[in-house]
């Protein structure tokens, strides 16, 4: 018996000891429903069209704006409404669909959406949507293949505001987003012929008058315990070895290099996380793998603009 009260004891004072809100940390995951969503991937280059899905799970309505930003940082918006236990979808080429997205572009980037107040200038907690990224080749080739959302819960009640209107903490903390993972995990079949590797900068800056956010990708292989670096400006895209098929972590990590390749001053690449996607290819086949997000970073965030005015849509 006194064992066992020792053993009381020693939980209780791990428990106290931590930090208050410990137990509140939660991360974005794409296995989840969450009132944030993340897409790495928007592929409307040449042929190329991504149609995207967004259910609403729950029997209300619900507004969710959408900011889609290009590899050369040009952006564009628009606001979409959700019926009850409703997915929706549209063609990222056109806007057209089951409902209008309401935007064209013309080459590779990334897209987030979330919940919104009816007024569009507030984002709200609604912990039922998940997404879905359907890119496809329309020249002859024909391939198709998805992947899921990144998704991050609000730790608010349904409806109510989170945080500050036109900033997104992605901090895990009470009240807040869910925290971003601090690095990824990938496991990829040794199979496969080729392994497109896109990545996107967990802090980013989405207003009309914006800046651009560096970092630098650290990756740790397990085959042959070698390691590799890709510096990041927003987004970026890479392939990975076919030697080093297998499994192996990236995390974004501070850089003088990068700095000095993209020729700003010390300091500008920072410690940050990255979320992420896999085109995998074997043969004729080809299909989305994401990764597992390991761990809490509580640095990430999203900042747009509130005032009603979206980024103009960019012309084909």
């Amino acid at each position: 018996m006194k064992k066992v009260w020792i053993a009381l004891c020693l939980a209780l004072f791990v428990f106290w000891a931590l930090p208050a809100g410990s137990f509140a940390l939660s991360v974005g995951s794409p296995y989840k429903s969450g009132s944030l969503l993340i897409f790495p991937l928007i592929d409307v280059s040449g042929d190329m069209d991504t149609v995207i899905e967004i259910t609403n799970g729950i029997y209300l309505g619900v507004n969710v704006t959408c900011r889609y930003r290009s590899v050369s940082d040009d952006t564009a918006g628009f606001t979409i409404f959700l019926e009850p236990n409703e997915t929706g979808w549209f063609s990222m080429k056109t806007g057209e669909g089951s409902i209008s997205g309401g935007i064209a572009v013309g080459e590779k980037g990334e897209l987030k959406c979330w919940a919104v107040d009816p007024s569009g200038s507030e984002q709200i907690s609604w912990n039922y949507l998940d997404g879905f990224a359907e890119i496809t080749d329309l020249g002859p080739d024909g391939l198709t293949w998805g992947y899921s959302s990144w998704n991050f819960a609000a730790d608010q009640p349904r409806g109510v505001s989170v945080g500050v209107p036109g900033t997104i903490e992605l901090s895990g903390k009470p009240g807040e987003y869910d925290a971003m993972p601090k690095y990824l995990s990938f496991s990829l079949p040794k199979t496969l012929t080729q392994a497109n590797l896109t990545l996107i900068v967990g802090k980013q800056d989405l207003r009309q008058d914006r800046d651009n956010n560096y970092s630098k990708a650290k990756f740790n292989y397990s085959k042959g315990n070698t390691s590799g670096t890709q510096c990041i400006e927003n987004w970026v895209q890479t392939s990975i070895p076919r030697a080093v098929l297998g499994s192996f972590k990236v995390q974004g990590i501070a850089s003088t290099v990068c700095d000095k390749l993209y020729k700003k001053p010390s300091g500008t690449t920072q410690n940050a996380p990255i979320l992420g996607v896999i085109e995998a290819h074997r043969n004729k086949a080809v299909y989305g793998i994401m990764p597992i997000g390991i761990g809490f970073d509580q640095t990430g965030y999203i900042l747009w603009d509130t005032d009603g005015a979206v980024p103009e849509a960019i012309s084909r």
